[in-house]
């Protein structure tokens, strides 16, 4: 069997284009969600204090 480094660098950008795209929409969805979660959070609280 053949080494064919062009398989190789296939799956390696295959790899790399999936784990970038990964990484942006975790940042996005931090960065949008953050504000509500927080808010939220301090609803939660003010309710249980009464």
């Amino acid at each position: 069997m053949d080494f064919k480094p062009y398989v190789l660098m296939l799956f390696g950008n295959a790899l790399l284009t999936t784990v970038i795209c990964c990484v942006v929409v975790g940042v996005i969805l931090l960065r949008e969600y953050r504000p509500t979660i927080a808010r939220l959070k301090r609803e939660r609280d003010a309710h249980k204090r009464g």
